[in-house]
């Protein structure tokens, strides 16, 4: 720029000129500014978004530690709940080999009483059957005599017993 030996330009067309650049730089910033603004919008909607986002997901972390809580006291009352089954399961198991003694005693002593009774009942019959020869034998006529016959038996064995 040529001045003419004067140190600054004062004219019309140099202030037309220098507003026609400011007016440039002010729309170039301008529209900066706009995109800028339009940015710095999107990212407090992003913030915004994540920060919501990231709330949810804290809900979400208590909850499931909650669930994880309530599940583990779950678990610890069936594993209980278990265990005091299997003694009670085991506690059966000895009451019933008990009771499986307990009927081969039973079974073993009413086989030795049958045992008993068939015995007495035999011997039963053979004191009937003796006693009904004896009787037989005394109402039998009776020839006179006059000692003790080898004939008539002796009514020892049953009179012992």
């Amino acid at each position: 720029m040529l001045t003419g030996g004067r140190k600054q330009s004062s004219g019309p067309l140099v202030l037309k000129r220098e507003l026609r650049e400011y007016v440039e730089k002010f729309a170039e910033r301008d529209s900066s500014l706009m995109a800028r603004s339009a940015e710095l919008q999107t990212l407090e909607s992003e913030i915004s978004a994540l920060s919501a986002e990231l709330e949810r997901l804290r809900q979400l972390q208590q909850a499931r530690e909650k669930e994880a809580v309530s599940l583990d006291h779950d678990l610890r009352r069936a594993a209980e709940e278990i265990h005091r089954s299997n003694s009670r399961v085991s506690v059966a198991r000895l009451e019933l080999d008990r009771l499986k003694r307990e009927e081969e005693r039973t079974h073993e002593a009413r086989a030795r009483n049958i045992a008993i009774a068939e015995q007495k009942e035999a011997e039963r019959a053979e004191r009937e059957l003796a006693m009904e020869t004896l009787r037989e034998q005394l109402d039998a006529p009776r020839p006179k005599r006059s000692g003790p016959t080898k004939n008539m038996p002796s009514c020892a064995p049953i009179c012992r017993r």
